[in-house]
């Protein structure tokens, strides 16, 4: 992550020690308020903000099986992953959701399916450093029912 202070006609110093504009923070140098003083001549100014560096983005998630079982009425959806959320849409509105406060290996298992056609798992992983990109996996449902 690039760090640029501008503004400043004189010398800038970080609490790295830089004094250059623009500092590089890696992975490993957290911290949550880092102050650049300004100096020119026998004035200085501070400035200050918060960041970040090096937070755990969020892991993919990731849909480890999705299947439909016909074998009785109404059809059963059951997926299992590694995600803190799960969507299933599908025919004729079908819409299951289920969130989870771990992200970890889950199930999800949707219930009630009537009608033939295609159904989508959506599963997303988010943490307090943000969302992942949410995956997909479809299965097809042959057997509609009363």
């Amino acid at each position: 992550m690039n760090l640029t202070a501008s503004g400043c006609g004189g010398q800038i110093l970080w609490p790295t020690g830089a004094t250059t504009a623009m500092i590089t923070l890696t992975a490993g140098n957290s911290t949550s308020l880092l102050t650049a003083t300004c100096t020119l001549g026998i004035c200085s100014t501070m400035a200050s903000g918060q960041v970040v560096v090096g937070g755990i983005q969020p892991p993919p998630a990731q849909i480890l099986s999705f299947t439909a079982d016909e074998s009785a009425c109404p059809v059963r959806l059951t997926g299992r992953g590694v995600a803190t959320s799960f969507t299933m849409t599908g025919t004729g509105g079908y819409v299951f959701s289920t969130v989870y406060r771990e992200g970890a290996m889950h199930d999800a298992v949707g219930l009630n399916v009537k009608q033939a056609g295609t159904y989508t798992l959506t599963a997303t992983y988010t943490n307090s450093c943000g969302t992942s990109t949410p995956v997909t996996r479809t299965v097809s449902v042959g057997r509609s029912c009363p």
